[in-house]
């Protein structure tokens, strides 16, 4: 076999061979592809709400009776007294079964739209004193006792709200509570304020950046850039 045969075999074989290697060897290729991805933002909202409330004077009251160990320290009961009332018991029955002996002891609030001269009307039988504020302002047979009396007083109020406190005791025999004020003491208008957060989610829309790598033949990575 003369060397130009040789060479034209070598040639073939040579062609042959990065034939099959271009058809059949893959290749690594990068490819980039983007995607929408939809996700939730949170944002608060704040919202404020303003009521008006109609306020009156409401007396909370707790009843006690005496007891040879306590004294009067034994708690009985609680109801509710109006703003201003006058009870007279008599020798009846002053609260459930109780007739004498027994002590109250009352919490409500007034409001003073300005400063000034207030009047104030207490009566008891035995003894009574009003508190204002925590203060004694007045006292009506407290350590005497005695037959149902009434008596007033001015006192002088900053404008606001005030917080009263009525003491009251009976020992036996006739009995009667009575307190009264200025009427324009009783009612009042407060402001209520109240704040809510609310959590409103929003969509957001973001590109997202994905790299793939795929494995295809070279001859067709030379086919895609032609």
């Amino acid at each position: 076999m003369n060397k130009k045969k040789i060479y034209l075999i070598i040639s073939v074989l040579c062609i042959l061979f990065v034939f099959i290697f271009i058809l059949i060897i893959p290749v690594r290729v990068m490819k980039v592809e983007e995607k929408e991805k939809i996700f939730k933002i949170p944002k608060i909202e704040r919202k404020s709400d303003i009521n008006i409330i109609k306020k009156e004077t409401i007396w909370n009251v707790k009843w006690y009776v005496y007891d040879n160990t306590s004294g009067y320290n034994k708690e009985i009961g609680k109801e509710k007294f109006p703003g201003t009332f006058k009870y007279y018991w008599d020798k009846d029955y002053i609260y459930e079964n109780y007739i004498d002996w027994v002590r109250l002891e009352g919490e409500a609030y007034i409001y003073a739209r300005r400063g000034g001269l207030y009047r104030f009307y207490l009566g008891a039988d035995d003894g009574v004193r009003l508190l204002l504020n925590g203060n004694v302002v007045m006292s009506y047979q407290w350590s005497s006792g005695g037959s149902y009396r009434e008596t007033y007083k001015d006192i002088n109020l900053t404008k606001g709200k005030h917080k009263l406190e009525l003491h009251y005791y009976e020992k036996y025999a006739e009995a009667g509570l009575m307190f009264n004020c200025s009427p324009e003491l009783l009612y009042w208008e407060e402001t209520l304020r109240t704040v809510v957060d609310t959590t409103i989610y929003y969509d957001s829309i973001s590109i997202e950046t994905d790299t793939i790598f795929k494995n295809v033949p070279l001859i067709k990575k030379i086919l895609d850039i032609f």
